[in-house]
């Protein structure tokens, strides 16, 4: 994923970063599986694919430990909660062709966007049901991604050519216009102080920043990193997301003035990290032996348990499961 450096000026160009364009060999599979891989600063624990699916992406992680995120089943993207070591599978938004399920809260509500008559707008999964929230004033495409235990959510609008961060909620918008200096700004997490992450393009280079009561604060980049994309945000203000470190990407903690990377996943030719709870867990996505998943991070201080492992499902049994198929993770021609 080089092209993750390059200056991200579109929804379709942002999704390849967040959604990962790699020519992925995924594994379809009808049952969820843990695999422990344990680094220095901590351990990853493999999930496994949902039911009936080829690539299944982890993006978002609540206090509870609940996965939230989106797998292609049948050629169709929809979201998907995993907790307790199962997967369940939300369906499509009413008249929606593609779903993405990104943000879960601690009430297991999930937010994302759906593509309805070809235009992309937000909306809340809650107790069953889709909400579309609409689109954002004077926008074309209103991405939404992350969800605050108030139900507030955040992602970005492309106003006038520009891709800004806003905030929904209790039913209207709020453009939070750009971070000082930079052209494209792209809003994913929220948390339950209002404060929003992401990042943004200053100088042709992103970096993450911090919204917090009505100012951008930028972050700066990892150490020896040409590019570092801030993604989820806890309620302690620490910021989770990747760097591009020496040409691969790499898991990072924001915390304190500071950032500490986190090493990839054991034998994984791609790791892109998303979300952090409250406990210091983190979620995301991992390319392993072929096999696309999500993972969750624990580090030493982290204090939520992770499912252990399904006895005989690790990964190398994972691949006897079934058929090895390539899907090539086009959500830019999906939202194009």
């Amino acid at each position: 994923m080089k092209g993750a450096v390059a200056m991200l000026t579109s929804p379709a160009s942002f999704a390849r970063v967040l959604a990962g364009s790699v020519l992925a060999l995924c594994l379809t599979t009808t049952m969820a599986a843990a695999a422990n891989l344990v680094t220095a600063g901590g351990t990853y624990t493999m999930l496994g694919s949902a039911p009936g699916a080829g690539a299944t992406v982890g993006f978002s992680i609540n206090d509870a430990g609940q996965v939230s995120g989106y797998a292609t089943v049948g050629g169709i993207d929809q979201p998907f909660i995993y907790s307790n070591g199962s997967y369940t599978l939300l369906g499509s938004a009413p008249g929606a062709g593609a779903t993405y399920g990104y943000g879960i809260n601690d009430a297991g509500q999930v937010s994302g966007y759906a593509i309805v008559g070809g235009v992309e707008q937000p909306f809340i999964y809650s107790n069953g049901s889709y909400t579309l929230l609409g689109s954002a004033p004077g926008a074309g495409a209103t991405v939404g991604f992350g969800i605050n235990d108030a139900g507030q959510v955040s992602g970005y609008a492309n106003v006038g050519g520009v891709e800004q961060p806003f905030i929904y909620s209790n039913g209207s918008y709020t453009l939070l216009g750009l971070a000082p200096g930079a052209g494209a700004t792209y809003g994913v997490g929220i948390n339950d102080a209002g404060q929003v992450s992401g990042f943004a393009n200053v100088g042709g280079v992103e970096q993450p920043f911090i919204y917090s009561n009505g100012s951008y604060t930028l972050l700066g980049l990892a150490p020896g990193a040409t590019g570092t994309y801030g993604v989820g945000i806890n309620d302690a203000g620490q910021v989770s997301g990747f760097a591009n470190v020496g040409g691969v990407q790499e898991p990072f903690v924001y915390s304190n003035g500071s950032y500490t990377l986190l090493g990839q996943v054991p034998g994984a030719s791609l790791t892109l990290a998303y979300s952090i709870n409250d406990a210091g867990q983190m979620t995301g996505y991992a390319n392993v032996g072929g096999i696309t998943q999500p993972y969750i991070y624990n580090s030493p201080a982290s204090t939520v348990a992770v499912p252990g492992p399904i006895a005989g499902a690790g990964l190398p049994a994972l691949a006897a499961l079934g058929g090895l198929v390539w899907v090539r993770r086009r959500k830019a021609a999906a939202i194009a």
